[in-house]
């Protein structure tokens, strides 16, 4: 598994107000009583998942079947989204985007409007908890934090192909991809690949 985020709430400098609001720990959750009376929908509408909920989602067995269609948007960046499909009903989707300006990308496995899963590559990360991690960085949802608490992976570095974290992100979900990969475009392009 992933490396877990380190219990209690000391910060080791003082934030604005604005920031600690920001980055609070999360409420204790409703009684198991009432969770299980709430449907997957009415959860995901509501934003809340579990911790283990959330590692129960990554170890399913999934798929996705290609090939992933690029299409730039306004902002000049790449974007991809696919479905996923899923032995167990969850609103799962896989997205990526490329900046090709700076070359930082990210890959995410979606539950409804949550990351479940998250990989950035190319951006640095300040954790809640106050301590900072590398450009090459994965989130995953915690309790405490949603999915704002990251770390610095060993499997995965910047000397990757995008080619390479993609199948390795993919592994660590539990995704198996059906059909061709396609890179994105390394320029600003308009229109679709």
């Amino acid at each position: 598994g992933s490396p877990r985020p380190p219990p209690g709430g000391a910060h080791t400098h003082k934030r604005t107000q604005n920031e600690a609001l920001k980055y609070r720990p999360r409420e204790k959750w409703p009684t198991e009583h009432f969770w299980h009376q709430l449907g997957k929908e009415q959860r995901m509408s509501r934003g809340i998942l579990q911790e283990a909920e959330a590692e129960h989602i990554v170890r399913l067995p999934k798929r996705v079947k290609g090939p992933n269609n690029w299409q730039q948007r306004d902002d000049g960046n790449w974007y991809m989204e696919m479905p996923v499909e899923a032995p167990e009903q969850w609103p799962l989707r896989l997205y990526g985007r490329f900046n090709p300006r700076t070359g930082c990308y990210t890959f995410i496995l979606f539950c409804g409007t949550l990351n479940v899963r998250r990989l950035d590559v190319g951006k640095r990360h300040h954790n809640p908890d106050c301590n900072d991690v590398g450009p090459v960085h994965k989130h995953t949802w915690t309790d405490r934090f949603g999915d704002k608490w990251a770390y610095e992976p060993s499997d995965i570095s910047s000397a990757n192909s995008i080619r390479e974290t993609f199948f390795a992100f993919l592994a660590e979900c539990h995704i198996a991809f059906e059909g061709q990969f396609r890179e994105p475009p390394q320029t600003y392009q308009k229109g679709l690949l």
